[in-house]
């Protein structure tokens, strides 16, 4: 990837907890959580490739207790895994493994800003006539792509801004 190069994820479904990710029209990512009635639940982030399937992370929401992140070996509560930057701000940062510093940003869209306030990718909302997408500004992005990946569902489950802006409510889950 160049710095100038745009590369857009699509998320083909509306549900950021249930979506296959493409990216050219070829699937690369599947999220998918199993439908349950109680707030206790599991998310499953596996990259695929035409080969194989590689487990990326999972989600373990908890209504009662901390929600805990799995990746890349580690067990992460969520608050540590996405840092809130303020008591009742929108804002949360996460460190890649890489070392990076990112902070989300939520206002009518989602914003990655890195450690320069530079914007290296955006969420752009669904709409009635175009899915949800998220847009790759930067070639930093790629050796961290999972954990921005992971970020964003959790960003966007939280904010609801994979949902078309029209009739989100008409698909609320008890996850989370």
């Amino acid at each position: 990837m160049a710095d100038g190069l745009h590369l857009n994820l699509t998320f083909l479904d509306n549900d950021p907890l249930n979506m296959v990710v493409t990216c050219g029209g070829q699937p690369i990512y599947e999220v998918v959580t199993p439908s349950k009635f109680i707030h206790d639940c599991t998310t499953t982030i596996t990259y695929i490739d035409k080969s194989f399937h590689r487990p990326v992370a999972s989600i373990d929401w908890n209504s009662t207790w901390s929600t805990i992140v799995h990746i890349s070996g580690l067990k992460i509560p969520l608050e540590r895994f996405l840092l809130r930057t303020a008591m009742f701000s929108n804002s949360r940062t996460f460190y890649s493994f890489k070392g990076h510093r990112y902070k989300w940003e939520k206002s009518q869209s989602l914003m990655l800003y890195d450690s320069r306030r530079t914007v290296v990718a955006r969420l752009h909302r669904a709409t009635p006539h175009q899915k949800a997408f998220l847009e790759i500004m930067r070639s930093e992005l790629e050796e961290v792509l999972d954990e921005v990946l992971v970020s964003c569902v959790i960003m966007a489950k939280d904010a609801r801004l994979i949902r078309p802006v029209d009739n989100w409510h008409l698909h609320r889950r008890s996850c989370g």
